[in-house]
């Protein structure tokens, strides 16, 4: 008689450690997280339920030292692992990271186009979209930067639309290449855009001064590109640039 009321206690305590360890989990999922699991009937030993606990604390401990992120969630991320650390990252998938045009920026104008030019760099500091959370990419107006957690496939997009001349038909066309890690001018690392061989001069008013370049490309954490661009005539230089319909896209595909 003296005993039931201790058997009473210690079925309380393992439905107690049974919840905190099982709940949502099989009985063959439990037996895989703690060294004890008992059925009906089975003699209880305070060793065995002691070493269950343990077992519990022990997950908890492993948690914490992975590097669990205190937050419950965070909107249009996922949680990532290095094997090591966990934290919140970008959501697969494609991902505008800068959106920008020159609204209220310098209005640029483009040297002519020789083998020893150097290329203006073009700004877009009217941001409309930033870098997605969890990446780490910065953009800075000018100057886009792969962040640590950043690495993938890219696409950028540039379009440089210049005033017409003010004789129309000597408006010169736009050459522009993306600038990788600082390369200089004439780098086979840089991406170059398709040289205009011809005058836009049968184009609307307002659009027969323009470049474009578009590029899928690998960037890697640390990585950063800038857009620069020349005259399409070795010795005219562009019309200033127009502040109001120039603008850049970077989007992560992956």
């Amino acid at each position: 008689m003296k005993m039931t009321p201790r058997k009473i206690h210690l079925k309380s305590f393992l439905l107690g450690l049974g919840l905190t360890a099982g709940v949502g989990f099989a009985a063959t999922q439990v037996s895989s997280l703690v060294p004890h699991v008992f059925s009906a009937g089975t003699p209880i030993k305070a060793s065995e339920i002691n070493a269950n606990f343990a077992a519990v604390a022990q997950g908890v401990q492993d948690a914490k030292a992975n590097g669990l992120p205190t937050q419950s969630g965070k909107a249009g991320a996922y949680l990532k692992t290095d094997g090591t650390n966990a934290s919140w990252t970008a959501a697969p998938g494609t991902t505008v990271q800068v959106r920008a045009n020159k609204v209220g920026g310098a209005g640029e104008v483009l040297p002519g186009s020789t083998p020893n030019s150097v290329p203006a760099l073009i700004s877009f500091p009217n941001q409309l979209t930033g870098p997605a959370a969890g990446t780490g990419n910065t953009w800075d107006g000018s100057t886009f930067t792969v962040g640590a957690s950043g690495a993938g496939l890219y696409y950028v997009q540039a379009h440089f639309l210049t005033v017409d001349n003010a004789t129309p038909s000597n408006t010169v066309g736009v050459n522009l290449m993306i600038e990788l890690n600082g390369a200089s001018y004439g780098s086979s690392s840089n991406m170059y855009g398709a040289y205009p061989n011809v005058n836009n001069q049968n184009m609307p008013s307002g659009l027969k001064g323009r470049g474009m370049i578009n590029y899928m490309l690998y960037l890697n954490a640390g990585d950063s590109l800038k857009i620069k661009g020349l005259s399409a005539n070795s010795t005219v230089t562009t019309q200033l640039a127009a502040t109001t319909a120039s603008n850049l896209l970077i989007a992560r595909l992956n």
